[in-house]
Parts: C-alpha cells; sequence; structure tokens
C-alpha cells in the first residue's frame, strides 16, 4: 500500500474529527473559571471552515492536507524525530495575541476569543531537545531507532540528515512516527484535558507559547451577546452599552452599588424613577451632547427653589446660572460617579459599533 493511499485511508476512518464549537457569555466564562482568553491562528479560508463546520483535528504528516505546521521527519534528538506536533493531534490555541497574529498570516484581523474548559491542565515549560523528548517518550511517544538509527558519522545509515529526510524508505518511517504520535496523544488525553506548553525563558523557547485540546467539547467561542444582565438588570464589569434616549452616547460599566440615595435627593428618580442601582463608568462618550439636550429640560423641572436659592448663594450667580451649573454638574460633570441604572439602554457586543 502506497503511502498516501494509507493516509487517506488513516482520515476516512475515526481520526478526523470535528463538531461546531460551543459558545459562552464572558460571565459564565468567569463562573466557570475557564482558561482563556486563548487564541487559533488561521487563514482566512480556515477561519471561514471553523465558523461552519467548527473545528477539526486532522491526523497526518507534518505539512499535509489541512495542515499548514509540525515538525518535519528529520533527527530531533538521539537519532529519533521529534512527533509530528509538539504535543499530539489536537487543536491548538496561545495565549499570546502575538504568537496568534504570526499563525494568523501576520494579522490580528479576524481572531476570535475563546475559553477552554480544561481542568486537568498540565503545564510544561521545557527548552532543551533533550529534555523535550525524553517528556514526549514518559507521555507514550514510543517511535524507535531501529532499522535506521544513528551511525557513529551522525547520519541515519550514513546518509546525512541535517536539513533533509533520510532517503531510506521516509514513508515507512513517516508511517511510523504518525502512529507513536496517535499514542502520545492517547496517552496525554487519557491524562489531561489540555496541555499548556509555555515556552518562555531568556528568550522564545521552540514554538512558543502554545495550549492543546484533546475533546473538541471543551472549546467555547466566547459570545457577548449571551451577555445576560446580572444584580436585577446590571450589566457585567467591562460592558458598553447606549444611553436610552440617544443614540450616540456610550457608556463602559466599571462597577455598581445599590442605591442608597434618599428618595428626595435622588434627581433622576423624579425624571425616570428610582433605580435600585447606580453605577461607575470608566468611560462615558457623548459626542453630540445628547443626554444634556435630551433629559435637562427634564432635569431643569425637578430642581426645588430651596436647592435654586442654594446654589445661587454658595456660587453667587443668578437664578439662570444657578440652573445651568445644577444640570452641568448632574448631566456632564459628575454623570460617570453616579449613573442610573434605568438610564442604561442597549448592551452592545465586543467589538460591536453604531450604525
Amino acid at each position: 500500500m502506497s503511502f498516501s493511499l494509507w493516509l487517506q485511508l488513516l482520515e476516512a476512518q475515526q481520526y478526523f474529527d470535528f463538531m461546531k464549537v460551543n459558545k459562552i457569555s464572558p460571565s459564565e466564562a468567569r463562573q466557570k473559571k475557564m482558561f482563556g482568553p486563548v487564541w487559533h491562528g488561521s487563514s482566512k479560508e480556515g477561519r471561514e471552515a471553523i465558523a461552519q463546520q467548527g473545528f477539526n483535528i486532522f491526523i497526518g504528516g507534518a505539512r499535509t492536507g489541512n495542515v499548514t505546521h509540525g515538525y518535519e521527519l528529520r533527527d530531533y534528538f538521539g537519532g529519533i524525530p521529534a512527533p509530528v506536533h509538539h504535543l499530539g493531534y489536537g487543536i491548538y490555541f496561545t495565549t499570546s495575541k502575538t504568537n496568534a497574529k504570526h499563525f494568523n498570516r501576520e494579522t490580528t484581523r479576524g481572531l476570535i476569543d475563546y475559553y477552554l474548559d480544561v481542568p486537568r491542565l498540565e503545564t510544561i515549560n521545557w527548552g532543551s531537545p533533550k529534555t523535550m523528548m525524553k517528556w514526549w517518550k514518559e507521555n507514550g511517544y514510543d517511535m524507535k531507532p531501529s532499522g535506521w538509527q544513528m551511525g557513529q558519522t551522525g547520519t541515519w545509515n550514513n546518509m546525512k540528515v541535517m536539513g533533509s529526510v533520510p532517503q531510506d524508505n521516509p514513508e515507512e518511517m513517516e508511517k511510523a512516527r504518525i502512529q507513536a504520535t496517535i499514542n502520545m496523544t492517547n496517552v496525554l488525553k487519557s491524562k489531561y484535558d489540555a496541555v499548556w506548553y509555555k515556552g518562555k525563558g531568556f528568550g522564545k523557547l521552540l514554538d512558543g507559547d502554545q495550549i492543546v485540546v484533546y475533546d473538541l467539547n471543551n472549546i467555547y467561542q466566547l459570545d457577548w451577546s449571551m451577555e445576560q444582565q446580572k444584580e436585577g438588570g446590571v450589566p457585567p464589569t467591562g460592558s458598553r452599552f447606549v444611553v436610552k434616549g440617544t443614540k450616540k452616547a456610550i457608556g463602559v460599566v466599571s462597577g455598581s452599588r445599590e442605591n442608597q440615595q434618599s428618595p428626595e435627593y435622588d434627581e433622576w428618580a423624579k425624571v425616570l424613577g428610582r433605580s435600585t442601582h447606580n453605577l461607575w463608568l470608566s468611560s462615558f462618550k457623548d459626542p453630540d451632547d445628547e443626554i444634556y439636550k435630551v433629559y435637562a429640560p427634564m432635569f431643569q423641572k425637578t430642581i426645588s427653589p430651596e436647592l435654586k436659592q442654594r446654589i445661587m448663594d454658595n456660587q453667587q450667580v443668578d437664578e439662570q446660572e444657578a440652573i445651568n451649573y445644577f444640570l452641568n454638574n448632574r448631566l456632564r460633570k459628575y454623570i460617570k460617579q453616579n449613573f442610573p441604572l434605568n438610564l442604561v439602554g442597549k448592551v452592545l457586543k465586543k467589538g460591536e459599533r453604531l450604525k
């Protein structure tokens, strides 16, 4: 049987695994203490295939079929080549966006945030080929050098291998390496949900930061549209929202507290009804001053004569200036520190822009 036919039969059996990607909201990912965010670099065509079909685990040789990466067949240490893939067959992610960019055709465009449900996580950080080979062997990589072992001259069957594949039946050797990588994968996934190779030293070690997941059910795509408001309607920290009654005014939540203001001093309650919570905003942008234009006429009706007089006395201003002072403080100057929950309109998805 030819090597290419053997690979085709291998792919046609149980080793070509794929499924639609699960989705999860940011708050649920945090609540379940999932690992992330992580990113998966791919080509535009690869990203489109993932969006339509989900991830697939391709079993085969390095840089063949849908796989553009992997160790080539050559001496890695002690006359034995490395496995086809560094941590076995699975779906590879990275915690480094810079690293993801490298595998994403040198762009961050199209990168998606993923979280991994991997409580059985193994973390390694080997830097030397000797230690890496030892770890592979301990975890089921049973590739043998017999039949093409290193000779005294530093060759496989006296054929130089530096930068090239041995010509002594390379198809059989690659077939054996693929099977050894499958064996290693089976051992690793029996013990771990994922393996994280940090790739950190004085510089980047080997291929750098990478984490492999063996079970596709443990991969979750972050979906901001699933984010549900909590605590009686309070958006989670980091949420962006459009201010109710405006088209372009946007706030970003940094925290919340229960509304403990006395009703007689809660001016917003007189306009919108009493809010259960007030928010702190890390950012507030209102390029067209919409919140002032929309709510100033309503607020102006709520100013009591006593408050108006107190402002006039303290600021030494006339009646109209006192009204302007009050409105400017409530609707511009201090809006970020005391933002009423019932003024929150549409909560935006991550990356969503206003039309």
